[in-house]
């Protein structure tokens, strides 16, 4: 008997299970003008025939209770339209299902929808607040978005926003209009749900949105020019210019279509003006005053004798984040140029030796890059006359001191010559000296410096003014710097440079050498060259102490002011080549050459001024010493004997000329 039924089960439930009828899926109610609901859906699967009818429920409480509206028995509809549903005056909710099989069964409910319901308000500040209720809670994942429509002229629907969210706010633009608002949302499977259509008389009383005052620039004539950023409100359509006068904000100008403005009757170059702007919509509303700023009042002095022209201006009232003011300058009517910026309220301009008509204007730039210029601000200069040249002649090494001199014509406004010198190879120039004017405008100067550099030394003349100002007029000279180095493979290389006076137009260059202080040889060189390697080769350099001295001189023509030669020379170098000495390990008084009879020692540059040679045997007894640098030990005794075959010590000590003293000890073999 189990078998039985559990075949029956095998061969039924299967049956049951695959005859059953899917629940259809409710997804769009379409509010119609009339309050009727056009009600959408997705049909129910059925595999074997089994549908019967769908039945459409509708109540205008969520909760219930639900009526039955409908009975369609064709499976492939999958819309309906309720009549009288009156979804235009409130909120009403669906459901649907599948009535299938026999005997009869019932699919489950669908969702249950609610049409949407548009609320409109309207606040009474220019704008209308939407707000409407979901199809379903939660939102099923086949909704999009919600759309808002807005018929606005009569006839004319567009949409005008979209949104997430279940409220929407709009802001009304005409004066006085009749407006009307849908919701519509969207379903993946393509159909689409609307709301009620809310309808409503709006009035625009809102005040457009201020302007903001970028900047209230000083025109060169004197005109106030204004720059804004426009009013955010879309219907503004004009302007309204305010100018602070006897303590009240007072209307001077109506202007549209722009949003810069020129107030031709400013009188900004005589003193500081405070400016606002309105906007002005086309239903005559009037925003709040924007931002107010102030030009910027620029005045000044001229300081002749410090050359100086003394700027200073205020800090305009309402200009916000000011990064820094620019300084433009303009001569003799040239295009103006920036030449320096501060972050004060005042700059002291230098003047230089440009004579004429000078304008100068400031411009503020604060961080959003929004710039604000003063008025323009001129004067006549015409500076104190200087001479017409100063020309130096040389910087020369006269007896280890430097010798300035230069050329300067007698001038009536010259109080004399600020002497500046530059021991960095001009990185920086240090005053040392004031010099008073004379009478024959010929100059010399011995500088106290006496700590020399491997650099030359740079100098160069400041003319010091009636009002005591220094004026650099002159050129640059320096003196000839030497340098050289002493190189393993018995070579001097000497390097040097210098800068000479610009009246120079010729020059000769000799190298001078000196030998242990003894004047050797005098050599011309290219007048460009800058180097020279001197290779010691001759006897008199190799048989010398290894002193050497050398020295630079240029013979010169300078032209005018001068017309005549002169000479410049850079201070001796001294280079000392070391002792290369060579002392033997062995010696034999037997043997057929010379040079191997005698011990001594050999080499160059071993010119002495005092000389000892030592030999002692092992026990310490001196068997020879010389002070003669030519003499050496022939392997006998102080009496003539010779010395036994054995090792032997030596101790040799040189003091060179220059006074460095060399010590050498060693052993060296003798052989019999």
């Amino acid at each position: 008997m189990k078998q039985i039924i559990f075949f029956l089960f095998l061969v039924i439930f299967p049956h049951y299970i695959f005859t059953q009828v899917s629940i259809p899926e409710l997804r769009c109610l379409e509010v119609l003008n009339n309050g009727d609901v056009s009600i959408n859906w997705l049909p129910s699967n059925d595999v074997n025939g089994d549908f019967i009818a769908y039945e459409i429920f509708y109540s205008v409480n969520i909760n219930g209770p639900y009526t039955l509206i409908s009975t369609i028995n064709n499976i492939n509809t999958t819309n309906y339209l309720h009549v009288s549903a009156q979804a235009n005056m409130y909120k009403v909710h669906y459901y649907i299902k599948a009535k299938y099989g026999s005997p009869i069964n019932y699919t489950e409910n669908s969702d249950t929808l609610s049409t949407i319901y548009l609320s409109l308000t309207d606040p009474l500040n220019g704008t209308a607040i939407l707000s409407w209720n979901e199809l379903h809670q939660p939102p099923l994942t086949s909704f999009s978005n919600y759309e808002i429509l807005r018929e606005y002229p009569s006839g004319i629907w567009s949409t005008i926003g979209n949104t997430i969210s279940t409220n929407f706010i709009d802001t009304i633009y005409p004066c006085s209009a009749s407006i009307s608002y849908q919701i519509k949302q969207i379903d993946n499977s393509g159909c689409y749900s609307l709301s009620n259509i809310s309808s409503g008389i709006f009035h625009n009383l809102m005040p457009p949105k201020s302007p903001f005052l970028d900047s209230v620039t000083v025109l060169s004539n004197g005109s106030a020019a204004l720059g804004w950023q426009p009013s955010n409100s879309a219907d503004v359509i004009a302007y309204i210019i305010y100018k602070y006068e006897s303590g009240f904000w007072t209307p001077i100008d109506t202007v549209s279509g722009t949003n810069y403005y020129v107030y031709s009757d400013s009188n900004a170059d005589e003193s500081a003006e405070q400016y606002r702007v309105a906007a002005l919509d086309s239903c005559g509303n009037t925003s709040p005053l924007s931002n107010a700023i102030e030009t910027i009042f620029l005045n000044g002095s001229l300081d002749i004798c410090n050359n100086i022209f003394y700027l200073s201006w205020n800090h305009p009232t309402g200009v916000l984040n000011i990064e820094k003011y620019k300084i433009f300058l303009s001569k003799n009517t040239q295009p103006f140029i920036e030449i320096s910026n501060t972050i004060r309220d005042s700059f002291n301009l230098p003047i230089d030796d440009t004579v004429g008509y000078w304008c100068v204007f400031i411009q503020s730039i604060n961080n959003l890059g929004n710039t604000q210029s003063s008025n323009v601000l001129c004067f006549n200069f015409k500076k104190p006359s200087l001479p017409a040249y100063v020309k130096f002649r040389k910087a020369d090494f006269i007896n280890n001191r430097i010798n300035i001199s230069w050329k300067c014509p007698p001038h009536t406004s010259t109080l004399g010559f600020s002497l500046y010198r530059s021991t960095d190879s001009l990185i920086s120039f240090k005053k040392i000296a004031t010099i008073q004017k004379n009478l024959t405008g010929d100059y010399i100067f011995v500088d106290p410096l006496t700590n020399y550099t491997s650099y030359p030394i740079f100098y160069t003349l400041a003319t010091i003014d009636s009002c005591g100002n220094e004026v650099f007029q002159s050129d640059t000279v320096s003196t000839i710097c030497l340098n050289g180095t002493v190189n393993f493979d018995i070579t001097n290389s000497l390097f040097w440079q210098g800068k000479a006076s610009s009246s120079v137009i010729n020059l000769q260059q000799i190298l001078h050498k000196k030998i242990d202080n003894q004047p050797y040889l005098e050599l011309n060189l290219p007048f460009d060259q800058r180097t020279y390697l001197d290779d010691l080769v001759d006897l008199e350099d190799i048989e010398s102490s290894g002193h050497f001295s050398y020295q630079i001189e240029w013979i010169v023509y300078l032209d005018n002011p001068f017309d005549d030669y002169d000479t410049i020379h850079s201070l001796w170098l001294d280079l000392f080549q070391p002792p290369r000495i060579y002392i033997p390990t062995g010696f034999t008084p037997n043997s057929h050459l010379d040079v191997n009879k005698i011990f001594k020692p050999s080499g160059i540059f071993l010119k002495a001024k005092d000389y000892s040679f030592t030999i002692f045997d092992r026990n310490g007894r001196i068997v020879f010493e010389t002070n003669d640098l030519d003499k050496g030990w022939d392997g006998n005794s102080f009496d003539g004997k010779p010395e036994p075959e054995q090792l032997y010590v030596y101790l040799l000590k040189i003091t060179l000329i220059n006074g460095k003293v060399f010590e050498k000890r060693g052993i060296v073999m003798l052989y019999r």
